[in-house]
């Protein structure tokens, strides 16, 4: 059986699957001559990349198009080219950092790589060792195999931390930012809203009937008897992710759940994916504006994780441009020396923090998050349409956002 997190997407080291989700990759080729061993794909400062790790990598890269529910790209197509080329880029850069790492005096420890082993074991299998061993076989790989990424992963994000270590970011750095943002920093009205979403306007006219009174114990029970939103069913048809923001919702749902007072249903409302029944569930909370002295802490946690990453990804492209004339491969496989098109941290071997994780810089980065959590949880309900700075994606949200 498949498990939840496969051996194949979380070992198959983070640079790579970069690659594979972006697509990127260069032109087939060759670079260098000579001093290439029949068993090697390529050298780099004389130290081979052996056919055969790239023949496993390949492999796993081709088990996570298919654990992905993806096609895996046909031989003789530009993808399948491309991917071939985006490997030999990993592998080059995976023996430049391992050489920088020499050159720092950094090592893994056998405690650092078991704790690594672990946690891997954690995510993948939930710590049962017959699961995991399982994945192992299911994916192609053994311990050893394992032990190799888990090392490489240690020894690559110590280097980042090593060549990040003088970046700064001072509060005059952060008022900046602060000015520059205002939006980020407010918070428009919100409420606690609950809703029991149906597809026609008899149905939700019996609902009304039963709800207008106001009892939340009768709406929970008929929300869970009768709503189409499944994140809504068990909660009551609250929605989750905390109080809904003004216009975080389709307008329809948007107007008439802030015009309802505490306590009153409302009579069905409809918007393109059905008829709502809508309670408000608390007061409207105003409208508010995070201090600089509240947000300081976060703005620089989030401006120091961006120059850390900027500040690493041009030692990365220093440290390929000097290896140029040490890095020879085989017809067939090319390594792209240039500096890469793509702003994707695929030639970093270990990413920058990513301050929405950890911590946003601003409410508008909250709002996000919820919108983010929503649009999980609640497929027919709530607005995602975000506009956040980090990830510069919109997701499209619930049945009533949309």
């Amino acid at each position: 059986m498949q498990l939840g997190r496969n051996l194949a997407r979380v070992v198959l080291p983070i640079a790579f699957a970069a690659f594979i989700a972006a697509g990127c990759g260069g032109d087939d080729g060759v670079l260098g001559i000579g001093g290439i061993p029949d068993d090697a794909v390529c050298t780099v400062d004389g130290s081979p990349i052996r056919t055969k790790e790239f023949d496993r990598m390949f492999g796993n890269a081709e088990q996570q198009y298919k654990d992905n529910g993806r096609d895996f790209p046909k031989k003789g197509t530009d993808d399948y080219t491309n991917l071939r080329s985006d490997l030999v880029e990993y592998l080059v850069n995976r023996e430049l950092i391992k050489n920088q790492a020499d050159k720092f005096g950094i090592t893994a420890s056998d405690k650092q790589i078991d704790k690594g082993v672990k946690d891997l074991k954690q995510q993948v299998a939930q710590g049962d060792e017959k699961k995991f061993k399982k994945e192992m076989k299911r994916v192609g790989y053994t311990m050893a195999l394992v032990r190799q990424d888990v090392e490489f992963d240690v020894l690559s994000k110590a280097v980042y931390k090593r060549v990040v270590s003088d970046v700064k970011i001072t509060d005059k750095d952060a008022q900046k930012y602060y000015d520059d943002n205002p939006d980020q920093f407010k918070t428009k009205e919100s409420r606690e809203i609950a809703h029991i979403l149906v597809k026609d306007k008899a149905k939700a006219d019996q609902i009304y009937a039963q709800v207008k009174g106001g009892d939340e114990k009768v709406f929970a029970k008929l929300a869970k008897a009768n709503t189409i939103d499944p994140s809504s069913k068990d909660t009551g048809g609250v929605l989750p992710g905390g109080p809904t923001q003004q216009g975080q919702t389709v307008p329809e749902f948007d107007k008439a759940a802030f015009a309802l007072k505490t306590g009153e249903v409302s009579k069905p409302v409809k918007t393109t994916y059905g008829w709502h029944v809508i309670s408000a569930r608390s007061d409207i909370n105003p409208a508010s504006t995070k201090k600089f002295s509240e947000a300081k802490a976060d703005i620089k946690k989030q401006l120091k994780g961006e120059k850390e990453g900027e500040h690493f990804q041009e030692w990365n492209t220093d440290v390929r441009k000097d290896a140029e004339d040490d890095v020879h491969c085989r017809k067939g496989y090319v390594w792209k020396q240039t500096v890469p098109t793509s702003d994707s941290a695929a030639t970093a071997p270990a990413p920058a923090p990513a301050p929405a994780e950890d911590a946003s810089a601003d409410d508008s980065k909250k709002s996000d998050s919820k919108k983010s959590d929503s649009s999980k949880k609640s497929d027919d309900a709530k607005a995602t349409d975000t506009k956040g700075t980090d990830s510069g994606d919109a997701t499209s949200g619930s049945d009533a956002s949309k």
